[in-house]
């Protein structure tokens, strides 16, 4: 165990082993995943199990990582990646059966912006842009600022943040990063990962190219005059895909005039706890010990 620095930042005390760390949340996912767990979960006719879901995963985020930050990233369509790129983009999402009524669903963003606002915890959000663009344009600011950043999402599209050595994945068995990367996939680098869904497909309704799955994809791209070959027969197609797949949305395929957002400062939260449980009782909620712990930690930084 280190010995305590007299230096302190945010009123933390910090001693010789610290790792810094900032936590990156897709915070639709994670709200809209709730809902879907507890779906039924409603109090006085309104539904509250995204509410639920959210600080759950959010109190045992922090007490498990115990980061300095939290940024929570948010989609915000219509995506560039659907109107300047790829029609189909997500479409395949709009075939599937909706079982969970639209109420559930207005009643799920507003109880998530109402929590957020009361916890005093920023949404970054910027018209035409997806979270996980957001996640890219975050890491490549802050990689040298955090000595581990987390990403709280399994989306394998993720894989080539990991380039960055000190980026992890949060995923169900615990972190994974670069070291796991290539204990997966020992011919591929994280630099890699965008042509080799480009040329396999992905999800959001990339298929890639026919009936070329992760078998063969990997088959490609071992052999260069292979990958060389592949690319000439399927040029049109792979370099959409590339569009698709890159993380962040590449500068040239957006409409003129258009840059890429600037990444705010993470911000401790203004944390009233006070506030936080009034809003969370009044739709029958108990904030966890968890969730409170973890914002009183991150309002010291």
């Amino acid at each position: 165990m280190g010995l305590v620095s007299k230096n302190r930042r945010g009123g933390v005390e910090r001693n010789e082993n610290w790792i810094s760390k900032l936590i990156l949340m897709d915070y639709s996912n994670v709200l809209y995943k709730g809902l879907s767990v507890n779906q039924e979960l409603t109090f006085k006719g309104t539904y509250t199990g995204g509410l639920f879901g959210l600080t759950q995963q959010m109190g045992t985020l922090i007490r498990e990582h115990r980061p300095e930050h939290l940024m929570l990233c948010d989609d915000y369509g219509p995506y560039f990646r659907k109107t300047e790129v790829f029609p189909e983009y997500k479409e395949d999402r709009k075939k599937r059966k909706q079982v969970i009524p639209d109420e559930a669903f207005v009643d799920t963003r507003n109880l998530g912006r109402g929590f957020c606002e009361s916890a005093g915890l920023p949404i970054w959000r910027e018209k035409g842009w997806e979270a996980d663009d957001l996640f890219a344009l975050a890491v490549e600011k802050y990689h040298r600022k955090y000595d581990r950043i987390i990403i709280a999402s399994a989306d394998d599209d993720l894989y080539q943040l990991l380039k960055y050595k000190n980026v992890y994945l949060l995923k169900k068995d615990g972190l994974y990063g670069y070291r796991h990367f290539k204990q997966e996939y020992p011919d591929l680098s994280p630099e890699d990962w965008v042509i080799f869904n480009a040329i396999k497909g992905g999800h959001n309704n990339y298929k890639g190219i026919y009936k070329v799955g992760v078998k063969k994809a990997l088959e490609i791209m071992k052999d260069e005059d292979k990958l060389d070959a592949t690319y000439a027969e399927h040029r049109e197609l792979i370099e959409t895909g590339l569009k698709v797949c890159c993380l962040p949305l590449p500068k040239e395929t957006l409409p003129e005039g258009v840059d890429y957002p600037e990444v705010p400062e993470p911000v401790a939260p203004q944390y009233d706890e006070l506030a936080v449980r009034k809003f969370l009782l009044q739709y029958g909620i108990r904030p966890t010990q968890s969730l409170s712990q973890g914002l009183t930690h991150l309002s010291a930084f």
